[in-house]
């Protein structure tokens, strides 16, 4: 097992946390690891080859990446991508060499909290709608007057919508759902399966507008 870390803190805790259970990291420039260990700041802009990359020829080696505040969209792109384990930078000494043990032998494992995330999220009928329209850049109240819904009624889906994908914003939720690294085209897909219903004339496109 190697330990790839730039923070000396940081590194010190990860090494501590091995030592307590009787794990020894080894020199990955004398050794080949079994499994190595390295933090990621993990924003969706990220990805487990640009972490393969920092750890040069470990390519095929089990990787385990300490977190301190992953988004759902990072750890469906992790999963996705390849990562054996991923803990919370919180949890460290408690999950790490549990996470470590699963990873040699072949398992993933993620935080109980995060677990759902490595899914794709699963989208009601009209939330589907409801998204499409908002990557067209319509607004609440054009969207209600689109699928004759109340504003109030396009909120609480919309809110629905945004947890699931482990967002705060319609500019956010756009920019997930089209961004193919995210693999969540299906969702606009599904919704164009049903026809254009965003063809009002003469109404605003900007996903920006609230």
């Amino acid at each position: 097992m190697a330990v790839i870390e730039e923070d000396p803190g940081l590194r010190a805790r990860i090494r501590a946390a091995l030592a307590a259970d009787s794990l020894v990291p080894a020199d990955p420039h004398t050794a080949r690891p079994d499994v190595c260990v390295m933090s990621w700041e993990a924003t969706a802009s990220h990805a487990v080859a640009q972490l393969r990359w920092r750890i040069g020829a470990l390519d095929s080696v089990p990787l385990v990446v300490v977190s301190r505040d992953p988004t759902p969209a990072a750890v469906r792109r992790l999963v996705r991508e390849g990562a054996a384990a991923l803990i919370l930078e919180s949890d460290l000494e408690d999950t790490l060499p549990a996470a470590v043990r699963a990873a040699a032998v072949g398992l993933t494992a993620l935080p109980a909290g995060v677990r759902g995330w490595a899914e794709k999220p699963s989208f009601s009928h009209r939330e589907i709608e409801i998204l499409r329209l908002v990557v067209a850049g319509r607004t609440n109240a054009e969207i209600g007057l689109l699928l004759c819904l109340a504003e109030s009624t396009v909120k609480s889906h919309l809110s629905s919508a945004f947890r699931k994908l482990g967002v705060g914003s319609r500019q956010e939720a756009a920019r997930m759902l089209l961004d193919p690294e995210q693999g969540l085209s299906h969702v606009l897909a599904r919704a164009a399966e049903n026809g254009d219903r965003g063809s009002l004339p003469g109404l605003n496109r900007n996903p920006a507008q609230p």
